[in-house]
């Protein structure tokens, strides 16, 4: 096979010269191209957080796709996401991601299906999955809310000392600097001093938005006294626990009860029983909140003593609760006991019930 070639070298370079214009013009015009693609991109990407955009998606109707979101980040399980599904597509829920960051909305949402609940065929199940979500909705809350340092906290901030007793004392910020804490005496509500001994470990008590309050380990250094009250030279938080100060009020009841001194056993697999003994004793349920009851009985009960309580805490049902006496206070004058006690178990239908009160999530 032959080639053959027409023309000479020179009139082949010129042919190619004449053409340079035509490559340059399609180069130049390929990034002129691609310059704008990416000058549209970066108005595209910046137009996702503009407010407008923002507010956009908060408004629109949750989808799968958030609840698959926020199931991971709050670690639904399965039937807890359903649930959750049915429920935002029913009511046309705004966009769930979005919602659960606030907690005015999550209070009104968790609200409303608990109300629609007591219309259900099984209200007691679907309160157990509510009251499950929102416990994983506070979890992450107190995670996110975790104070790790007192060295931010500014002059003036207002804390609450707590004594061994759980009284609370108002104190407040006088200086803050790398060496520790400087903080006002602390006072009693009739403005009385209460100074803790030099060295001691002492708590200290601090209101945080969103219904969250944490709690804070120092220890005194030195307490010196000035013209205008005694501060306190302190170190700087060592030990620091967020809680959900809702979960601490208490709900009037007065309600009659009767108690039994119980024992703990230990089970296999780490289950632990509660044997009851046969005495009983009546009393008198004053109020509850989520984690603590007090109790007025007219027999003297020990300290860390294990009780079973009976009581119509509803009115209606009889339910029991094990209980341990943390603080026995004897009142001689009318020969009574008040023991404060924590709750150590109950059914869950009791604590949906207990914590529909303290959150007022119960129809007026």
């Amino acid at each position: 096979m032959t080639f053959s070639t027409t023309g000479s070298p020179i009139e082949a370079r010129a042919q190619n010269e004449s053409q340079f214009p035509i490559i340059f013009g399609v180069c130049a015009g390929v990034v002129l191209i691609a310059f704008l693609l990416l000058q549209l991109a970066k108005k595209i990407k910046a137009g996702y957080h503009t407010p407008e955009y923002l507010e956009r998606q908060k408004q629109r109707t949750t989808n799968r796709k958030d609840i698959r979101a926020v199931t991971e980040e709050y670690g639904f399980t399965q039937e807890e996401a359903q649930f959750l599904e049915v429920q935002c597509r029913d009511r046309r829920t705004p966009n769930i991601r979005y919602l659960l960051k606030d907690h005015a909305q999550t209070l009104a949402l968790i609200k409303e299906l608990f109300q629609a609940s007591l219309s259900e065929s099984n209200p007691e199940g679907d309160q157990t999955l509510i009251f499950s979500i929102f416990k994983k909705i506070n979890k992450i809350r107190l995670a996110d809310a975790a104070m790790t340092t007192t060295a931010t906290l500014p002059v003036g901030q207002k804390l609450l000392y707590v004594d061994s007793e759980g009284k609370k004392y108002t104190t407040s910020v006088i200086d803050n600097n790398e060496k520790g804490l400087t903080l006002s005496a602390p006072r009693d509500r009739s403005g009385m001093e209460v100074v803790p001994e030099n060295l001691s470990k002492i708590t200290l008590m601090m209101q945080e938005k969103n219904d969250i309050a944490v709690t804070i380990q120092v220890r005194v250094l030195l307490t010196q006294e000035k013209p205008g009250g005694a501060i306190l030279l302190t170190t700087h938080g060592t030990h620091f626990e967020s809680f959900l100060k809702h979960e601490y009020l208490y709900v009037h009841a007065r309600l009659p009860c009767t108690l039994q001194p119980a024992a703990a056993k230990p089970g296999d697999g780490g289950e632990v029983t509660y044997v009851t003994e046969s005495r009983t004793y009546k009393g008198l349920l004053l109020n509850y909140s989520g984690t603590s009851c007090n109790i007025v009985v007219k027999n003297p009960i020990n300290l860390r003593q294990f009780l079973r309580m009976s009581v119509r805490i509803d009115g209606e049902h009889t339910e029991d609760f094990i209980v341990m006496a943390m603080d026995v206070a004897e009142n001689k004058k009318d020969g009574i006991f008040v023991i404060h006690a924590n709750f150590v178990k109950m059914s869950e239908g009791v604590k949906n019930y207990i914590l529909s009160h303290i959150y007022s999530f119960t129809p007026e």
